[in-house]
């Protein structure tokens, strides 16, 4: 199985994401700067989401796109700003509680936020299912194997 590449926001517990995560390579890291505050339970070193501070050409045409989505106000453009760096560093799945910025399951704003930035976009809630599925899938695939080797 690869390695998951999660980016969870400020909106949601680490412990929660941790817990969900259990069973499951993964790499973690957060969208503000309370990494260095936090002890992961899982031992794993935790770090922020590295946002540039000046916005470079290719970020500001995904910006200027993903703000005709969401709105322009503050809250919006830093929420596109991190979300851009989740998928510069190529990560998959982006979990949030913001539902206002980026709307909920099956909304519209969701659907055209994850294909511009080409990603996965969840609450913790959908977050915890999407692993809880990895977690059934790797244990139907182990048995296969172990069925097929017997």
């Amino acid at each position: 199985m690869s390695q998951f590449k999660i980016t969870i926001d400020e909106s949601i517990p680490l412990d929660r994401a941790e817990e969900a995560l259990r069973g499951l390579p993964y790499e973690l890291v957060l969208t503000a700067d309370r990494a260095r505050l936090i002890l992961p339970r899982a031992r794993q070193a935790l770090h922020s989401l590295s946002v540039a501070r000046a916005i470079g050409a290719d970020e500001g045409k995904y910006l200027d796109a993903a703000l005709a989505v969401v709105g322009s106000d503050s809250r919006h453009r830093r929420a596109a700003r991190f979300l851009y760096a989740h998928s510069r560093e190529r990560r998959h799945v982006y979990v949030t509680s913001d539902l206002t910025v980026f709307g909920a399951g099956g909304d519209d704003r969701r659907r055209r936020l994850a294909a511009l930035f080409e990603t996965q976009i969840m609450t913790l809630e959908e977050f915890e299912q999407f692993c809880d599925e990895r977690r059934g899938a790797e244990r139907a695939r182990s048995e296969d194997s172990d069925g097929r080797a017997g």
